[in-house]
């Protein structure tokens, strides 16, 4: 091992060496797959394989004359605004009730983590009869309290929050885990000193705990925000018996998000290249909202 003019150890290549693998994959089967996509959207484009250059016409269809494209960037940001507060509210929360130790701390640990190694096509399905308009659970509750059924999935008012809601309750040992890590890396002494000093528990949150874990905090909200946009599952599923007869796409669906608008586009329709440039509107729309994301909040942000 090297040295260099200060004197700090120098590890050298070895560490590049470890990633290689995984920076190889991502080459292959992530940042080549996106180079097509970008060069699918600029073609007319079918299942059958046959393609045309058609330029930017794919991008000036959905931007300028698709009567779906707005509305399923709207239901998407309309489920970020829902899903990623309550991921972030639900995540600290059970990481601040892990730390407080509580009795039998470890099961709830293991309780919480259940949703997250489950799988997201049982636990929408769970979440689509227990909403059912006939035979749910939730409109069977309403109905002894004398309220009327609610057809849920007819409309993304309702069905958005019911998504952000199964969401949010997946994820919650994922989040959990991470803010129970965030605090634990604390040094004790802070809290303890604060203690001694007549600080009362929320003050200690509030003034020395939440402060030394924002650049947690942050990164949850972008990898929170980020499987916002990517939302597909549950609205797959969700979806499944509410279209009509009539719409055989499904383009009139109560809950169109971008996702399932790119799903529709390709192997519902057929046409590759509209859903490729989709992808590419909604990359950049999300990037875009990342750069500011980070511009307003991450530059305040001092990493520990």
């Amino acid at each position: 091992m090297n040295e260099n003019k200060m004197g700090i150890p120098v590890k050298g290549i070895a560490p590049f060496l470890f990633i290689l693998p995984i920076l190889i994959g991502t080459g292959i089967f992530s940042f080549s797959c996106f180079l097509y996509v970008i060069r699918l959207s600029f073609l007319e484009s079918n299942l059958f394989g046959s393609s045309a250059f058609i330029g930017l016409k794919n991008y000036y269809y959905l931007l300028f004359e698709s009567e779906y494209f707005y509305v399923a960037l709207i239901h998407t940001l309309y489920y970020a605004l829902c899903s990623v507060p309550l991921n972030l509210f639900v995540g600290l929360s059970l990481g601040f009730a892990m730390y407080s130790k509580i009795k039998y701390g470890s099961f709830f640990r293991f309780v919480y983590l259940i949703p997250w190694v489950s799988s997201g096509v049982i636990v929408a399905l769970i979440f689509k009869y227990a909403f059912s308009p006939h035979w749910g659970i939730v409109n069977w509750l309403l109905g002894n309290l004398g309220f009327e059924e609610i057809r849920w999935f007819k409309q993304a008012e309702t069905t958005i929050p019911i998504a952000a809601t199964m969401g949010a309750w997946q994820t919650m040992g994922l989040g959990m885990i991470i803010f129970l890590g965030a605090i634990n890396s604390i040094p004790k002494n802070l809290s303890e000193a604060a203690s001694l000093e007549g600080a009362s528990t929320l003050q200690i949150i509030r003034y020395i705990i939440l402060p030394l874990i924002k650049p947690t905090i942050f990164f949850y909200l972008v990898f929170c925000f980020i499987n916002a946009f990517q939302v597909f599952n549950v609205i797959y599923i969700f979806m499944q018996g509410v279209v009509g007869p009539d719409d055989a796409m499904g383009l009139r669906g109560a809950t169109l998000t971008s996702a399932y608008f790119t799903y529709i586009l390709a192997f519902r329709g057929s046409q590759f290249g509209r859903a490729s440039a989709t992808a590419i509107l909604m990359f950049l729309i999300m990037l875009s909202a990342l750069l500011i994301q980070r511009r307003f909040i991450g530059r305040k942000i001092t990493p520990l």
